[in-house]
């Protein structure tokens, strides 16, 4: 399955108090060194000194792991879209759009990658709220292709009801279908290896 994170990870810190106690217990237990569990003492103020940096470290590592993590990326979503060549001929548009709608075409982007079975279709069409069912056209015997254009032609049926185009010109984006299903439709052009036709039917 694939997913897209709402927002970045709930972090929670140790305490200042907690990371100076956790450099005191690294720390010989001896006379010489006795001020670090010692509150008000200069050993220990200093421990506590360098805990307030080690606290904004966490942080900082927290937000670059996220920002590592395209379905939780704030900061770096345009490095995102340039590793998968966003905008491209499925997402030609990124501004104006929420971070939430970036990442998840970032996603299903990466997703293209791996993609190689039937499922893996099934998957991509659902991430965008479409139901799909995906047969060979061996299987419709009314669409009348045998043998090896039979074999080679993948049919995918999208479970919703599709609007006839009253637009007077043609154009190579289909209009008359909401703006996911021409995605999704470009999309699987993509994932499909480059021998094989596909074929779109809309219930």
């Amino acid at each position: 399955m694939i997913s897209v994170a709402a927002e970045q990870t709930s972090y929670i810190p140790n305490s200042d108090d907690e990371n100076a106690q956790s450099l005191a217990d690294y720390i010989l237990s001896d006379p010489l060194h006795a001020g670090k569990n010692i509150p008000g003492a200069s050993f220990r103020q200093t421990l506590e000194a360098f805990a307030l940096e080690f606290t904004r470290m966490e942080e900082k590592h927290q937000e670059l792991a996220d920002e590592m993590d395209p379905q939780r990326t704030i900061e770096l979503i345009s490095e995102w879209e340039k590793i998968v060549s966003i905008p491209d001929q499925c997402f030609p548009v990124t501004s104006g759009l929420t971070v939430e709608a970036r990442r998840k075409q970032v996603v299903a982007k990466l997703a293209l990658m791996n993609a190689t079975t039937k499922q893996d279709f099934i998957d991509v069409a659902a991430f965008f709220g479409v139901s799909v069912q995906i047969t060979n056209a061996l299987d419709k015997p009314s669409l009348g292709l045998t043998g090896t254009e039979g074999l080679m032609t993948m049919v995918v049926t999208f479970n919703i009801v599709a609007t006839p185009s009253t637009f007077p010109l043609t154009f190579p984006i289909a209009f008359g279908f909401d703006e996911q299903t021409n995605q999704i439709q470009c999309l699987f052009q993509k994932m499909a290896p480059m021998y094989i036709d596909i074929l779109y039917e809309f219930l």
